[in-house]
């Protein structure tokens, strides 16, 4: 008989070791959903009396067991050995995010500051792939909650530009009207 879930193939999957939470998280949810046991994480039912089970109370337990056994086989050992005597799955999952999310989300902030201030066009390269790529460097620090002057970004992409393109950067930077970013991209070069 054919299984009705896909289980997606975790033997590739990196055990958490504290510095890879986000990627980890995600893909860790996926496999839970798929085997249908991640609804542990957003609830927990307390037993109060074991010989007074119903079936939804065991199926809770069995999954919360499942789920719980899933998150500290893929964990570094460092980190199995201490959650390893939590409870609950979820009591699990939330202390993983509140411990690692926060920081995950300093560190993917001062990437994109990274890519945003190491970024520079290049003559050898088609303009049009370089726009795009600074525009996705930018959609990503809006996304991480980090926002500029659109005025700032436009300017930015112009002291960026190759020294080839010099005249036409001076030509930019003098105009009256500052440019956003949007105005600048739609900016044919003369």
């Amino acid at each position: 008989m054919a299984s009705k879930f896909l289980i997606p193939d975790m033997s590739k999957l990196e055990p958490l070791d504290g510095k890879n939470y986000k990627h980890w998280a995600v893909r860790m949810r996926f496999y839970l959903e798929q085997i249908d046991v991640a609804y542990v994480l957003d609830d927990i039912v307390e037993l109060v009396d074991k010989d007074d089970l119903s079936e939804t109370d065991v199926k809770f337990s069995k999954d919360d067991r499942t789920c719980k056994g899933m998150l500290l086989h893929y964990m570094s050992n460092n980190l199995l050995d201490i959650y390893m005597g939590f409870y609950h799955a979820k009591d699990i999952w939330d202390t993983l995010e509140k411990k690692y999310w926060t920081d995950d989300n300093v560190g993917t902030e001062r990437y994109c500051v990274s890519k945003w201030l190491s970024f520079q066009v290049a003559d050898d390269k088609p303009i049009i792939d370089q726009i795009h790529a600074y525009e996705n460097v930018c959609i990503n620090m809006t996304a991480k909650g980090l926002s500029f002057y659109d005025i700032t970004l436009a300017i930015f992409l112009i002291e960026k530009l190759p020294p080839s393109w010099k005249d036409f950067r001076n030509e930019l930077m003098h105009k009256k009207k500052d440019l956003t970013l949007e105005e600048l991209v739609g900016t044919p070069q003369n």
